[in-house]
């Protein structure tokens, strides 16, 4: 898979804002997919996950600090699956390749189990839970925390 940092914007919204993937990122507070709109700064970075020249989805990486940042992944659903696994592993690599960071987290509700196993099966570890921090269809859910250390 090929991983290559972006700033065109409408793929990012494209992407970030498809109806299957907007469902099970935004919550009850979002705004219209419509008006949803890249963050445009340095410590933001979208990098696009491509095989064989074919767009599978991006991944978001904020930089925390120069050693931790936080990492989410947008794959379109024909990509979910074996695909969406493989590019994650192959994304940790690639991070771990080309930054300096040390330490990647990122949070998922505790209504997205198929995000929650993808996590735990490329090496991400709950690390901590904010009780019923998110609210999606009226229902208040855990913001569940992981974190994956870069390998020795």
């Amino acid at each position: 898979m090929e991983f290559t940092r972006t700033s065109d914007w409408d793929l990012v919204a494209k992407v970030i804002t498809h109806p299957r993937i907007w469902r099970r990122i935004s919550d009850d507070f979002a705004c219209s997919p419509e008006d949803w709109r890249p963050l445009d700064h340095p410590k933001v970075w979208y990098v696009t996950a491509r095989e064989g020249g074919k767009l599978c989805g991006l991944f978001v990486v904020v930089e925390r600090s120069p050693i931790l940042c936080e990492t989410h992944l947008s794959f379109y659903p024909e990509a979910w699956g074996e695909e969406t696994r493989k590019g994650l592993r192959e994304f940790l690599a690639w991070l771990w390749d080309t930054t300096g960071f040390h330490r990647a987290i990122a949070d998922i509700g505790q209504d997205n189990p198929l995000a929650l196993k993808l996590a735990a099966d490329c090496g991400y570890r709950e690390f901590g839970r904010n009780p019923e921090a998110i609210q999606r269809r009226g229902k208040l859910i855990d913001d569940i925390w992981v974190g994956i250390t870069r390998p020795s």
